[in-house]
């Protein structure tokens, strides 16, 4: 029968080792054989070369060329069939030599003729193990090993671990064909009669591995007589056997004559005559095997006698060892156990065999430890059926008295070590019975459970601190719920996020990893059960949560306090009203008003699906300054039991977003209330209003420094999140090829992850904010903040000075310019590098690069998760925000200013409804307003900052500076005029408000200037006043408007601004009389117009009336229809005259 080949066993890396490194050519092989024989000759010329010493045999062909040429050689010999036993005499002469016997046992090594191996497999086997392989050779070299292995039986183990016996046995295995495979297991058997122990082993083992199928019964039948007659070899015995296939008569002969020698059995053996017996059971016999088997088993023989286990319990007294069991008894009882789980996992019948064994028994005497250690196995078992039949025996029998408490004790007490691992079925079944409707089973439940408490001392698995809540499916329902009902479950879950508050402030300074981990899954609870509370609460108005925090001087303040989320989430509903605009067919009132529609939709959707905790603050537990501490926790992991409690597997938590998101939240908060500025204190009538300070009592006890202190020794671990923030959108990215709404994208894990990113941006710069760091004593804490983020960049030398510091700071946190998933973390980090900025010598170094980065930010367009672009209020604030620090540090904001109203906002006009600027991706037609009020006041800002005019100026720095002016009434007049475009009412209220901001700066600052320059520069001087002319012009048509709206919010800037308007006519003509040239100066009617340029008809009958009234209290106020007009001429020339007037 041919037979698979397989690879020996023989241990080889000595030999092989040696023979690379003291490798011949071919050619240097013939010297090293003097006397040379047949064996010697045929060997060399079929390409293996016999090497002396400790030097492997080389072999410079395949070794089945080699057995081929080998082959042929003999068979071709005119001396054949003699030349083969000559052959064999060679091979004895050659093996005299112990030496050279191992080489002939060891791997050949390829030789490589010339440097070319592509003829030789890298692995080939021993020369005699190839022999073998040579029919006409097998059965005399067989002969001449096992001849040959009784010298060596008593060497043991020889250098480099080699045991020559073991590899001669090696030879021998998985031949393709063995010729005489019966006289072989013949020679095999009497060698075991006469060999020792171990070689013993090693051949009965092996013999699966040597024979044929054909000799597997006739072995079995020595091997069954040899096991009842010498225990020692027990388990090489039944290995054996349990790999010959034998035929059933046979297997129950053996299986028979194995569970007589049972009681004989030693005690490390007995796992292995289990597992055999139960393993060779047919569904037939499983029952008479199985019953059979349970009385033969006396677990009691593994337990230590009485005498020992009261030294035992003296030794466990003074903390010696746990069990009564000594650690060799309690190894074999867990692997007969294991050997009958896996029986019963894995063959039903020997399951149903054992629930039916154990039924059978009538006598309470006749129970024995097996059967509850049994009923316990099966009861673990993944399979239902088990479950149920093992609870049903044990009620069964508990019922009847024929399991009784003392049988229970015994086994607790003795085999404690060994029902570890089935502690949860124990657990199982001892609550079934408690839950028992019949009385006549919950005693032995509860004594179950107390020698639970009492024999597992170290294992706390069954004590804890787990909170029993109510299902939670109810808030799928919570409508349906009466008022009262609701209110509970809101007050329930309060009271469960605030226990896990306060266990996370107990145990958060732990260092063990098991601690660790259950403050971290503590924290995931958190999260979870305020996802819950925050749609409790959305379905419960009115409620008011019970009072957690002592810190107060009284409750009603917090309890008036309490209302106050409930009420804003209400008056919400109804806040976002659409506006009223003075121009009712205006496209910008129509997409603001759908905007806010919009915005006031997706904001009942939010009421409705939860309510945010942000105003409920007050009513949850403080969580201590070291919970931040789980900032710091990487991975954690522990190894504990797998579902089948048998094998070890690792667990890995770690820091989930939502934690993140939990913690950082936290944090901002406790950073923002120490380390800012102080609010003034509020005024006793205030008292009704919340207290910014509830809920900080334990972080009021330390100083603004330990906070910071405590904040620099977190900056590692919170750069490590911002790092993974990081990297999490680069992947995103990559994935979906650049775009942030790929189809793989997870929104809600995007949302916590953006989230993240921010609140770690704005604990980063609430931090480096502190004031205190200006203190010469607190230097150092400045620097060691700054050398952690510098760090991260590159390795720093300790002497770095501050600026440095500061440098390599500030280039760290640019490379996450790349990575801003939303506006306003792109604002944050844009702040943070201010912030940091600002702590060197020299600020302004880096102004360039922060008006670059929020310039780059603005001409990006900007999308959610879901592929919608960002849009709503915190967005306005943000690029509002964004939009100034770029125009502060822009070098000339006249020129940026020019920049977009001049290019941005055409190319926002020419664009369709939804559309943006193409130059500035994030100015549309719902964030105009953001731009205009921006450029408005940064205008306004800018012209401040121009030095007024002196006499003492020479005429270069006149020059100057009335290009600066005219440079900013351009603008001016460019951002008045879109006024006639975007006609909304907040646009109006910007342009009238700053409007008269800018002209009364032109009055104070820019007027001095002309007085003294219009000798110098006329022409200059007209052309400023005459576009700023322009404005005015403009500035009085919104006063008319204003007031035939008869709108309050823009009204109210009309008086203050016709004021400035007028004192501006009167100062121009103050100028020309300065300088001598009042002729210049004329008043024309200016009719009263709209917007649009449109004559107001209607105004002058209304107006009179007002006129008479007025003219009492204002002499010197001219007629709204009557606008002073000007003209500034060198040569008082009439063909000059400019004409403002409407004829």
């Amino acid at each position: 029968m041919m037979r698979k080949k397989r690879r020996s066993s023989v241990d080889k890396g000595e030999g092989a080792k040696k023979s690379r490194s003291t490798g011949r050519q071919r050619k240097e092989a013939a010297p090293e054989e003097t006397n040379e024989s047949v064996f010697s000759v045929f060997l060399r010329e079929a390409g293996v070369t016999l090497k002396k010493g400790g030097t492997s045999n080389e072999i410079a062909v395949d070794q089945v060329v080699f057995q081929k040429r080998i082959q042929q050689q003999l068979r071709k010999s005119p001396r054949y069939p003699g030349i083969v036993q000559e052959f064999i005499t060679g091979l004895e002469s050659h093996i005299e030599d112990h030496e050279r016997f191992r080489n002939c046992l060891l791997p050949c090594v390829p030789q490589l003729p010339d440097g070319d191996a592509r003829s030789v497999s890298s692995f080939q086997e021993s020369l005699l193990r190839m022999l073998l392989g040579i029919e006409m050779l097998q059965t005399p070299i067989i002969n001449t090993l096992l001849e040959k292995l009784p010298e060596f039986m008593l060497d043991g183990t020889g250098d480099g671990g080699l045991s020559i016996p073991r590899i001669i046995i090696n030879q021998l295995k998985w031949l393709d064909r063995v010729v005489d495979s019966k006289e072989l297991a013949s020679k095999l058997m009497e060698l075991v009669s006469v060999a020792p122990v171990d070689v013993q082993r090693d051949i009965i083992t092996s013999l699966p591995e040597i024979l044929e199928d054909s000799q597997h019964n006739d072995i079995a039948r020595e091997l069954n007589i040899l096991l009842q007659t010498d225990t020692q070899l027990t388990v090489p015995v039944l290995d054996a056997l349990s790999s010959l296939n034998l035929s059933s008569s046979l297997l129950t002969e053996v299986r028979g004559a194995v569970m007589a020698t049972l009681a004989a059995v030693q005690l490390e053996d007995l796992p292995v005559v289990v597992k055999f017996i139960l393993h060779s059971v047919s569904a037939s016999d499983a029952y008479e095997v199985v019953n059979n088997l349970r009385k033969k088993l006396e677990l009691e023989q593994c337990v230590l006698p009485p005498v020992l286990q009261a030294s035992q319990s003296r030794m466990k007294s003074k903390g010696g060892a746990v069990s009564a069991s000594t650690p060799a008894a309690g190894s074999s009882v867990t692997l007969i156990l294991d050997g009958i789980k896996s029986a019963v996992r894995f063959q039903k019948s020997i399951s149903e065999a054992w629930v039916k064994a154990i039924e059978s028994v009538d006598e309470a005497e006749n129970h024995k430890v097996i059967d509850l250690l049994v009923l316990f196995i099966l009861h673990s078992t993944n399979a239902n059926q088990s479950r149920r039949g093992a609870e049903k025996v044990l009620k069964a029998k508990v019922r009847t008295g024929l399991i009784q408490d003392t049988l229970l004790q015994r086994t607790f007490r003795d085999y404690s070590q060994v029902m570890r691992g089935y502690f949860p079925s124990i657990l199982a079944l001892a609550q079934s019975l408690l839950r028992s409707p019949d009385p006549g089973v919950v005693p032995f439940g509860g004594h179950m459970y107390q020698l639970s408490f009492t024999v597992f001392e170290s294992y706390c698995q069954q004590v804890g601190c787990p909170l029993i809540l109510t299902d939670m499916d109810v808030i799928e329902k919570i409508e349906s719920l009466s008022k009262a009902e609701r209110e509970f479950l809101c007050n329930l879950l309060f009271h469960t996020i605030n226990w896990f508050r306060e266990v996370v402030n107990a145990f958060c300074r732990q260092k063990e990893t098991e601690l660790k981990m259950k403050v971290m899954t503590r924290l995931q609870n958190i999260t979870y059960v305020q996802t819950l509370l925050e749609r409790a609460l959305a379905g419960t108005p009115g409620y008011v949560p019970p009072v957690a925090n002592f810190d107060g001087e009284s409750t009603d303040g917090l309890i008036l306090s309490s209302a106050a989320p409930v009420n804003k989430a209400k008056k919400g509903n109804h806040r976002k009203a659409p506006s009223k605009s003075s121009s009712e067919g205006s496209s910008q009132l129509d997409e603001t008003t759908e905007a806010d529609e919009t915005l006031q939709k997706e904001k009942e959707k939010e009421v409705r699906q939860g309510v945010s905790l942000m105003s409920y603050r007050q009513f949850f537990r403080e969580l201590d300054m070291e919970v931040l501490s789980v900032l710091q926790c990487g991975l954690l992991s522990r190894s504990l039991l797998d579902s089948e409690l048998h094998s070890k597997v690792q667990e890995e938590v770690m820091l989930g977003p939502a934690e993140l998101v939990f913690l950082l939240e936290d944090m901002l908060r406790k950073v923002e209330f120490s380390l800012r500025a102080a609010p003034a204190k509020r005024a006793p009538f205030l008292k009704g209003r919340t207290d910014k300070s509830v809920g900080f009592s334990h972080l009021q006890q330390r100083s603004s420094k330990d906070i910071a202190s405590y904040c620099v020794q977190l900056l590692p671990a919170l750069c490590s999140h911002l790092e993974d923030c990081h990297n999490h959108f680069q992947t995103l990215l990559s994935e979906n090829n650049g775009v942030v709404d790929g189809p793989a994208t997870d929104v809600q894990e995007h949302q916590l992850m953006s989230y993240s990113y921010q609140l770690l941006l704005q604990i980063l710069n609430t931090t480096f904010c502190w004031s205190g760091f200006s203190l010469p004593g607190q230097r150092s804490l400045l620097k060691k903040a700054l050398g952690v983020l510098a760090e991260r960049l590159k390795e720093q030398r300790p002497d770095l000075t501050l600026e440095q510091l500061v440098k390599h700071s500030f280039e760290y946190l640019l490379n996450f310019r790349s990575t801003m998933p939303s506006l306003s973390t792109a604002l944050c980090l844009s702040q943070l590098l201010s912030t940091v900025s600002a702590k060197g010598g020299n600020s302004a170094t880096y102004r360039e690069q922060a008006a670059s980065l929020a310039k780059r930010f603005l001409s990006q367009e900007w999308v959610t998760a879901s592929g919608e672009k960002e849009r709503g209020n915190k967005f306005n604030e943000a690029l509002q925000t964004l939009l100034s620090i770029y125009l502060e540090h822009v070098d000339d904001v006249l020129k940026a200013v020019e920049e977009i109203a001049g290019e941005g906002i055409p190319e926002l006009l020419n664009a369709s409804k939804d559309e943006s600027s193409a130059s500035w991706p994030t100015l549309n037609r719902q964030t105009f307003l953001v731009f205009y009020k921006v450029m408005m006041a940064e205008l306004e800002k800018a012209i401040r900052k121009i030095p007024a005019g002196k006499i003492s100026d020479n005429s270069e720095a006149q020059s100057e500076k009335l290009l600066t002016w005219n440079l900013a009434v351009r603008d001016f007049h460019i951002l008045v005029n879109l006024v006639k475009v975007f006609d909304s009412r907040p646009v109006l209220n910007v342009c009238l408000k700053y409007g008269r901001l800018f002209l009364e700066s032109f009055l104070k600052l820019g007027m001095p200037l002309l007085d003294y320059s219009f000798k110098r520069h006329k022409e200059d001087v007209q052309s400023l006043l005459k576009t700023f002319q322009l404005s005015t012009r403009q500035l009085h048509h919104m006063c008319g408007h204003s007031k035939i709206q008869q709108d309050t919010s823009l009204t109210n800037h009309v008086p203050a601004l016709k004021k400035s308007l007028e004192l501006f006519l009167y100062r121009v003509k103050a100028m020309l009389m300065l300088n001598n040239c009042q002729e210049a100066f004329w008043m024309g009617n200016l009719k009263n117009r709209n917007l649009k340029g449109e004559e107001i008809l209607s105004q002058r009958s209304s107006d009179d009336e007002e006129e008479e009234e007025q003219h009492s209290l204002l002499p010197q106020e001219q007629s709204e229809d009557e606008v002073p007009k000007i003209n500034i001429e060198e040569d008082v020339d009439p063909d000059d005259i400019t004409d403002d007037s409407d004829d």
